[in-house]
């Protein structure tokens, strides 16, 4: 029987212990004591780990985990949930130790591209199991529609509002960029669409300065920048729109500063409330962050896995793998999103008929046991 260290995150679920015990590892939980810090993380992990573990598991990379279980020769086992995630321009993360599992298609094919040889595409996984187990009929969470999540527009996490000093040439270019993403499902927002112009302004009026022990790029950083700036855009648009038409609830810790009229619901629990909150709202709508340029965010097949019903916008792999107006359901912009919200409010049977046959095909094909399962498979034809 194979010992793995996993380490504990605020998504990982007490299933998955009992999941990778039936395929015979033996699961040691570990949660970290020193909050924020990954240095002090990885000095208490190099305290634990010994000779007898075959690995590290985890959701997300630390290049500083990765460095202990280079040192211990034991696998460090991660499973990405981010994109873009910086870490992965770690030095690290071509250690023939690590073991790294992608959910986005684009995010796999940059890797190679970079020579990382250890990684693999693995869809996240939902856990059906726990959710099932939930009490639906706790707390009081009915809306016609409903959002969950940030909408990015926090002082902190708002860089493209940090931006000064650029040309109103520029700063026009890159606000109809912005805008013309809007409109479109496929990503426009690369480094064909940036000017050597363009990039030499933005490297006066922009000061980032990555930590040496990463290799990334400019233009990767500022690329994630223009990319949140269209999320945050879309979820504020969208949600205010939402509001105006429809019974909707707002659960986001993020400022509606931008809008006094907005209303929003306090924080909700991922484990206990937010599978409610989903089941009894009518249709929940997924707004995919735009750096997630093809793979399915675990928000939809969180949603599916509880019976909601999922109004998405259109995503590459989401499309792939789930069948359109049966499955789940996309929207093309702001406009279809309000005309199929006021729809399936109205159409309780169709509604019902397409929650459940999401479920069953996450039941079926992307639950957190079966993902796990898969990854079992290529960690053993990898050894």
């Amino acid at each position: 029987m194979k010992k793995i260290l996993m380490i504990m995150t605020n998504i990982t679920t007490s299933n998955m212990q009992n999941y990778l015990q039936e395929m015979a590892y033996e699961v040691i939980p570990w949660q970290a004591s020193y909050g924020g810090n990954a240095t002090i993380w990885a000095e208490e992990l190099s305290a634990v780990l010994d000779s007898s573990y075959y690995g590290v598991f985890m959701y997300n990379y630390y290049p500083e985990f990765a460095q202990v279980c280079y040192e211990k020769k034991c696998y460090y086992v991660t499973w990405i949930v981010d994109n873009p995630h910086f870490s992965l321009w770690s030095s690290t993360v071509k250690y023939d130790t690590n073991r790294i599992f992608v959910f986005d298609k684009s995010q796999l094919e940059d890797l190679k591209k970079r020579g990382v040889e250890r990684v693999y595409y693995l869809p996240l996984g939902a856990d059906v199991e726990f959710f099932d187990k939930v009490d639906f009929q706790k707390g009081s969470f009915p809306a016609d529609v409903s959002f969950v999540g940030s909408l990015y527009n926090e002082p902190s996490r708002n860089m493209f509002a940090q931006i000064v000093g650029l040309s109103p040439y520029i700063e026009g270019y890159l606000n109809a960029l912005i805008q013309a993403q809007q409109k479109i499902s496929e990503n426009i927002i690369d480094k064909k669409t940036i000017t050597p112009q363009i990039w030499d302004a933005l490297k006066q009026c922009v000061n980032l300065v990555p930590d040496d022990a990463y290799d990334f790029p400019y233009e990767e950083c500022f690329l994630s920048i223009l990319q949140k700036e269209v999320t945050r855009r879309e979820r504020c648009q969208a949600v205010t729109l939402l509001q105006e038409l429809f019974d909707f609830k707002l659960y986001t810790g993020s400022s509606l500063e931008f809008n006094s009229k907005l209303k929003k619901e306090s924080y909700v629990d991922y484990a206990t409330e937010m599978p409610v909150v989903f089941r009894q709202s009518k249709v929940n709508i997924n707004i995919t962050v735009r750096s997630i340029t093809s793979g399915i965010p675990l928000r939809a097949l969180d949603i599916m896995a509880c019976k909601g019903f999922l109004l998405s916008n259109y995503q590459k792999e989401l499309a792939e793998y789930f069948e359109e107006d049966k499955e789940c359901v996309f929207y093309y912009n702001l406009e279809d999103m309000a005309v199929k919200t006021d729809f399936y409010i109205r159409h309780d049977e169709e509604r019902k008929q397409i929650a459940l046959a999401g479920y069953e095909k996450v039941r079926k094909e992307f639950s957190l046991r079966r993902q796990l399962e898969r990854m079992h498979q290529l960690l053993v034809s990898a050894e």
